[in-house]
């Protein structure tokens, strides 16, 4: 059986066990039909979580992505003793680049979506913020302890928020690489579904 999962949070576990128990009821009114403005795979977790409970899904990036850069000083990565990626796009455009990575350059990804796209690469993230929960700020918080004093580079997209970067501490030096962006998709067809949910796939 494909299970299901729940995530809850609150200040005290009073009422908790009631609230559980009530997500799992098999009264419970579900939607029909889900729109997520993400590309998905067949197999996905959502979309298999979805299919066992009998309701629709109309998958679809919002944005389209197009590399900035075709080619970049390899000087830089003489000096970066860490690559962060915070997304699996970062990911992909950097490698199309070709990069020379040294054996000492240690690789660090956001979550675990980032890590598979590495390991279809060959590669092995030394730092995964995934372990740290779901909260970005605290991911961050963590990897600027653990990069103290060293050289980053963050393969990224334009005009991203920076949320790692902006918690590093002084001493810690950040080479930023932008290498591709993110366009708004113009032609979009209003959805009829019962649930939206926005994610962010760039």
């Amino acid at each position: 059986t494909f299970p299901d999962r729940l995530f809850l949070q609150a200040p005290s576990t009073k009422g908790l066990v009631e609230k559980i128990v009530a997500k799992f009821d098999p009264n419970r009114r579900l939607p029909k039909s889900v729109f997520i403005t993400r590309d998905l795979p067949v197999n996905s977790y959502f979309n298999r979580a979805m299919q066992k409970h009998g309701i629709e899904v109309d998958a679809l990036s919002l944005i389209k992505t197009y590399p900035i850069i075709h080619k970049f000083d390899p000087f830089i990565l003489q000096k970066t003793d860490w690559i962060f990626f915070s997304s699996k796009n970062a990911i992909e455009y950097f490698f199309k680049l070709n990069p020379n990575l040294s054996e000492k350059t240690k690789l660090a990804v956001f979550g675990n979506p980032s890590e598979e796209t590495l390991r279809r690469l060959g590669r092995v993230p030394d730092f995964n913020g995934a372990k740290q929960g779901i909260d970005t700020t605290g991911i961050a918080r963590e990897f600027a302890k653990i990069v103290h004093n060293k050289t980053v580079l963050f393969p990224r997209a334009k005009d991203s928020l920076r949320t790692v970067q902006c918690a590093l501490t002084p001493q810690t030096q950040a080479i930023e690489l932008p290498v591709y962006e993110t366009v708004l998709e113009k032609q979009v067809v209003e959805s009829a579904a019962d649930v939206l949910i926005f994610t962010s796939p760039s």
